[in-house]
């Protein structure tokens, strides 16, 4: 048996299963990193919590909007050193949709119209039928609900005197509907037992945890009037790795860019590789003076010249530090799973790097569990895009520890 994947090539069933099981494994890391991080955060002094899309767009917007009071130049750069964020990740936690829902919701809260380039084609399509996909979803649903409303299950005239009006969808009164087909009675309207199913199903069909809706990510959707505009670079070129390199991209540019007058804002996601650093330098070239330049993530060996004057406007990078406790006991295997998460929980310091122009860096340290406080800051320098050194970092949080008696 094999199962095909997305780039065509073959998996055997019992592959995966393991892939998926162990991507299970990290997406559950995941979400316990965005609950101890909200359960740590201090909104009042750091900002909007970054553990969703909208946050973080949220959280930057307000950075730009303070760039831009103070008549900046872009390129204006967004680091979120998250792993669903870094594309540069290799164990599969990289979400691309996530990372364009970023983009889609600072393209809302800045206003005006703004168009997200992708690298390719192939990118781009992902992206847009996700959010096809989802915009077919949520279209049947509301029909659902639409006939639901306008066609509900009658009862007997005599039933409605003397009784109550009952749920048309309970599902007792279903079932007992559908019993009564066996011996001959009047079979229930099949459209209504289906769409009593799906109402009662609405989470599982947007793919959202029943027990989180009070918290529901805002899923970004193709319906509706909207500001933004998905595009690519270099649609299905070939970009060749010699010399011919930038010729390709020039070709490729002048063929698949087109950017209109009345577009306010140009977000570029991910740019990591040598043919998106050409083709990043030559959208700042031709834009850095009509138009905002945002660069979310870019991640390259070598930095362009046209990113001298760049101002980092909101930059975040959480870690974890382990603690090696002295009243821990490795062995003891007599505790619940909730008590065993607690006990991790205590043994891991959690450190967040996080800057929001126009201040500083600010390093944050959670060491008992009771929330993040200001521990250093570091001055943010126009001409360092990358920020306090790892060597900094590492002498903060080793002055800290030793300060708190746990080194």
């Amino acid at each position: 048996k094999w199962i095909p994947s997305i780039s065509g090539k073959k998996r055997t069933s019992r592959k995966w299963r393991k892939e998926a099981s162990i991507l299970q494994k990290k997406s559950a890391q995941l979400d316990q990193f965005r609950k101890r991080l909200e359960q740590a955060w201090d909104s009042n002094e750091m900002g909007p919590i970054p553990s969703t899309p909208e946050g973080i767009a949220t959280a930057a917007a307000e950075c730009a909007r303070k760039a831009f009071a103070d008549d900046l130049f872009p390129p204006f750069v967004v680091n979120v050193k998250v792993p669903e964020y870094d594309s540069k990740r290799k164990d599969g936690l990289y979400d691309l949709v996530a990372t364009t829902e970023f983009a889609v919701h600072l393209a809302e809260e800045l206003g005006g119209k703004t168009v997200i380039f992708f690298k390719d084609l192939e990118t781009c399509e992902k992206v847009s039928n996700v959010f096809d996909a989802r915009a077919r979803v949520q279209a049947e649903q509301e029909e659902i609900r639409k006939k639901a409303l306008e066609s509900p299950l009658e009862k007997s005239k005599d039933e409605s005197d003397t009784e109550e009006l009952e749920d048309p969808f309970d599902p007792s009164k279903l079932a007992k509907a559908a019993s009564k087909i066996s011996v001959g009675e009047e079979k229930p309207d099949p459209d209504a037992f289906r769409q009593s199913l799906i109402m009662q199903n609405t989470d599982i069909i947007s793919g959202e945890d029943s027990e989180s809706a009070s918290k529901k990510r805002k899923l970004v959707t193709s319906a509706g009037e909207k500001n933004w505009k998905l595009a690519h670079v270099f649609g299905n070129e070939t970009i060749s790795k010699g010399t011919d390199m930038r010729g390709d991209v020039e070709e490729a540019m002048n063929k698949h860019v087109k950017i209109e007058d009345d577009v306010e804002r140009i977000i570029v996601l991910s740019p990591t590789t040598l043919p998106e650093l050409l083709s990043s330098r030559r959208l700042c070239r031709d834009h850095m003076f009509d138009k905002q330049v945002f660069f979310f993530n870019a991640q390259w060996e070598i930095s362009p010249a046209e990113f001298a004057k760049a101002t980092v406007i909101y930059s975040f990078l959480p870690l974890l530090v382990k603690i090696e406790r002295e009243d821990e006991d490795p062995y003891e295997m007599d505790t619940t799973r909730d008590e065993r998460l607690a006990q991790e929980q205590q043994r891991n310091a959690r450190v967040a790097l996080l800057r929001r122009y126009p201040g500083p860096y600010d390093l944050y340290m959670d060491v008992h569990g009771m929330g993040y406080e200001r521990v250093d800051s570091f001055r943010a320098s126009r001409y360092d895009k990358k920020g306090p050194t790892p060597g900094w970092i590492n002498q903060r949080i080793k002055a800290k520890l030793e300060a708190e008696g746990l080194m």
